[in-house]
C-alpha cells in the first residue's frame, strides 16, 4: 500500500487527477486505477506532460501525453489473464485442498499431496479425489519424488480410474523436524495452486527446518488458452485510441504466471503481436508494452529463497500512422 500512496502523491498534481479519484470509489477499479497512475508516473519522470483523460460515453484513452509539441495517447489495461477454466479449477481445488487438509489434521499426519489432472474437472470430482487421497495416505505413500543434487522430480501415480494423478509423500512424524528446503522451490515451480501449512525454525544463518508440514498442491496438465484473453484486452484497448493515433497500449498481466508455461506463453505473445502490429492492421497503435512479474530463485544454494522478477515485453508497429518522436 505504501507504493500506491507514493504513486498517487506523485501524480496528484496532474491535470485530470480528480477523474481517477472518482473511479477509486469502486473496489473493482482499484488495480486498474493504480496501473494507470503507475504508467502516468513513469512518463512524468521522463519529462513528459501527462493528463488523465475524462471518461466519456464514446471510446477515450486513459492518458494524454505530450513533449516538445507532440501529443500521443495511452490506454492501460490491467486485466485477468486466466481463463474461465483456470478460475473453475482454482475454485474446485480450494474446496478439495481444505477437505484434504482437515483430514490430515484429524489423523495427525504430515504429508505432501500433489494432484494433477489432464481433463476438465467439476465439483462432482471432489469427493472422489478426497477418497483417493485418503486411500493413498492409509496405504503409506503413492508416487515418488526423485531428489538428485537438490533438484526434485515429482512422479505421480494414476488414480484408480486413471483419470487423475496423485503423489502422497510423508513429511515426517508429528513434531519431527525435517528438511523441506529442496522441495519447496520445486513445488512452487511445478504446481499452480498450493495450500501449505507448516512450522519452521531458523536452525542457522543458511538453514531452516520444518515440522508438521501439510502441503496440498494441484496442477492442470491440460494447457489452457490464456492468449485469447490477452488478445481481447489488446483489441479493446486499441478501440479506445484515436483512429489515427499515435497511441501506446500498456497491459499488465497478473503476477505468478506459472513458470512452466511462461516461455510457451511468451512465444505465443511474440507471434501474435508480430501479426497484429504489421501492415495495415492496428496502425493507430505505435507500440504495446506488457508488464508482469515472475518467480525467480535467489541463488543456486538457496532452495527456499525466491523473489519476484519484473518482466517487460515491448512490441512496435512496423507501419504506424504517425511516428512518436523520442
Amino acid at each position: 500500500m505504501s507504493n500506491f500512496a507514493n504513486c498517487m502523491q506523485e501524480v496528484e498534481s496532474l491535470d485530470g487527477f480528480s477523474h481517477i479519484m472518482e473511479r477509486l470509489k469502486s473496489t473493482e477499479e482499484f488495480y486498474h486505477v493504480f496501473f494507470e497512475a503507475e504508467v502516468a508516473r513513469g512518463y512524468r519522470r521522463q519529462g513528459y506532460e501527462v493528463k488523465f483523460v475524462k471518461p466519456l460515453q464514446i471510446p477515450t484513452p486513459d492518458l494524454e501525453v505530450s513533449k516538445n509539441g507532440q501529443v500521443f495517447w495511452v490506454e492501460c489495461k490491467c486485466r485477468e489473464v486466466r481463463t474461465k477454466l483456470d478460475r473453475s479449477n482454482e475454485a474446485i481445488f480450494r474446496v478439495l485442498a481444505q477437505q484434504v487438509f482437515n483430514y490430515l489434521q484429524k489423523v495427525n499426519k504430515n504429508y505432501f499431496i500433489a494432484i494433477a489432472v489432464n481433463e476438465d474437472i467439476n465439483s462432482g470430482d471432489i469427493k472422489y479425489l478426497k477418497n483417493e487421497v485418503i486411500k493413498c495416505v492409509e496405504g503409506g505413500e503413492a508416487g515418488s519424488i526423485d531428489l538428485k543434487n537438490n533438484e526434485c522430480k515429482f512422479i505421480l501415480a494414476p488414480s484408480t480410474d486413471k483419470r487423475f494423478f496423485i503423489l502422497a509423500k510423508k513429511f515426517g512424524e508429528p513434531d519431527q523436524e525435517v528438511d523441506l528446503e529442496p522441495y519447496l522451490w520445486a513445488i512452487q515451480q511445478e504446481f499452480e495452486y498450493k495450500h501449505r501449512h507448516f512450522e519452521s525454525r531458523q536452525a542457522s544463518l543458511t538453514k531452516t527446518v520444518f515440522r508438521n508440514a501439510k502441503i496440498v498442491c494441484f496442477r492442470a496438465l491440460k494447457y489452457t488458452d490464456r492468449i485469447s484473453v490477452l488478445i481481447n484486452n489488446f483489441k479493446a484497448a486499441a478501440k479506445q485510441l484515436p483512429r489515427k493515433g499515435p497511441g501506446i497500449i500498456w497491459i499488465r498481466l497478473p503476477d505468478l504466471i506459472h513458470p512452466i508455461d511462461f516461455e510457451r506463453l511468451k512465444s505465443e505473445i511474440d507471434a501474435v503481436f508480430k501479426d497484429e502490429l504489421a501492415g495495415e492492421r492496428n496502425r493507430r497503435v505505435n507500440s504495446v508494452h506488457i508488464a508482469s512479474r515472475i518467480y525467480e530463485k535467489l541463488g543456486p544454494d538457496e532452495y527456499g529463497g525466491q523473489i519476484y522478477r519484473p518482466v517487460m515485453f515491448e512490441y512496435k508497429h512496423s507501419n504506424p500512422y504517425q511516428q512518436i518522436r523520442t
